[in-house]
């Protein structure tokens, strides 16, 4: 099957619901994230401060730029939010979907999902949430 026609109402409650479960997992993930900022600065700042003799240049060089690599957690909110938008401006009651806009805004399944939950899923661990 190449497309589908759903019910628009349907639709956007959908896609409403998807969209708050995909927020509350970015705010799982920010919380993570900030942790691993958190743990990796400490990690910094403990081998910086340690007596000239004693530091390690390479592993303070190396501990910084593990930080400034660190992927940030991935907001898609706003392909909800349009997806949704778009429904409301519709003036029909029932919209055509093709079978990849189906994946996306019915099953939730997303060209960026697979790299989204790799990332979250890693922070919010570190969140222990």
């Amino acid at each position: 099957m190449q497309s589908v026609n759903v019910s628009k109402s349907d639709l956007v409650g959908i896609l409403t619901k998807n969209r708050k479960a995909h927020t509350d997992e970015y705010k799982k993930a920010l919380l993570g994230y900030r942790e691993e900022i958190r743990e990796r600065s400490d990690g910094i700042m403990e081998a910086s401060c340690k007596s000239d003799a004693d530091i390690d240049t390479d592993h303070i060089k190396e501990m910084a730029s593990k930080l400034y690599m660190l992927p940030e957690p991935e907001d898609h909110t706003d392909d909800y939010a349009q997806a949704i938008e778009m429904l409301d401006m519709s003036v029909d009651s029932s919209v055509p979907l093709s079978h990849r806009e189906y994946k996306q805004y019915v099953r939730d399944e997303w060209d960026w999902s697979a790299r989204l939950l790799a990332s979250n899923t890693f922070y919010a661990t570190k969140a222990g949430i």
